[in-house]
């Protein structure tokens, strides 16, 4: 006889049906799950936004603190240089696909602008690379060339995901390489950089050099999603819905997209 009883007499395997409804349940679990990891994930990429903005507006008022209270050229237009995001000496926008900027990206950077107060971030891989400094670039930036991209990149685009507002230059009628001074500027709450529509990134446009109109469908994007991040005069960073940018860019006074300090309607 045997003493050991058979542990699995009485015992009986998952039937089908049983198995669908935990991989059912699984499934429930799992599609709750995901939105808030999704929310949480463009939470973050957000906060990296904010970061950079954050930075850029310290690097800002320390330029204009050294620079009579005058902002950094917004490099609008090709002719002028240096500017905010880039320095051409032969007054265009740097290829940096091609040399010397392939060979040496960080000379993109250097020559007089204010970036030399983060150059330890710009980023260096190879020459088949397009090298970009990470404060300039949204981590949700997935449109631009990546490397060994057969793309010429030929715009200002290529070197960062932000854009000035070209108030900063009085929209081209300030002709020397320097901005407004921030003392005439009617509120330190004004819009000077924000994330544009990024479904323009390939076409000319909002990218075509480092500044930009708050209108001409170069507006705020929807990189986080329903709108993007903007960094006012004052350094304070904000997230606005395109739908509230196009509000504010519409109305017919002077206001926080319009600010040009030598118009009467900021324009």
């Amino acid at each position: 006889m045997n003493i050991f009883p058979d542990s699995r007499r009485g015992k009986r395997a998952f039937t089908l049906i049983e198995l669908l409804v935990v991989i059912a349940i699984i499934a429930i679990l799992a599609a709750m799950l995901l939105p808030a990891l999704s929310n949480a994930k463009e939470k973050a990429a957000r906060t990296v936004c904010v970061g950079n903005f954050k930075q850029i507006g310290l690097a800002q008022h320390m330029y204009a603190t050294d620079n009579r209270d005058r902002l950094p050229w917004p490099n609008w237009g090709s002719g002028i240089t240096p500017g905010w995001l880039y320095d051409s000496p032969g007054g265009t926008i740097p290829n940096t696909g091609v040399a010397p900027y392939s060979a040496n990206p960080e000379s993109a950077y250097k020559g007089g602008n204010y970036w030399i107060y983060i150059k330890s971030s710009i980023m260096k891989e190879n020459t088949l690379s397009i090298p970009r400094a990470k404060v300039y670039c949204c981590p949700k930036d997935t449109k631009l060339p990546g490397p060994g991209s057969s793309q010429p990149p030929p715009r200002a685009n290529v070197l960062s995901t932000y854009i000035m507002n070209g108030a900063v230059c009085e929209y081209g009628r300030i002709t020397t390489a320097r901005g407004v001074n921030l003392t005439e500027v009617w509120s330190p709450m004004c819009y000077v950089m924000w994330e544009p529509d990024e479904t323009l990134i390939i076409n000319a446009g909002c990218y075509n050099d480092g500044s930009s109109y708050p209108d001409r469908n170069e507006g705020v994007g929807y990189l986080h999603k329903p709108g993007a991040t903007m960094l006012a005069l004052d350094s304070h960073v904000v997230f606005i819905k395109r739908t509230d940018f196009d509000t504010e860019r519409n109305k017919a006074q002077k206001n926080l997209l319009w600010w040009a300090p030598d118009t009467a309607d900021g324009r």
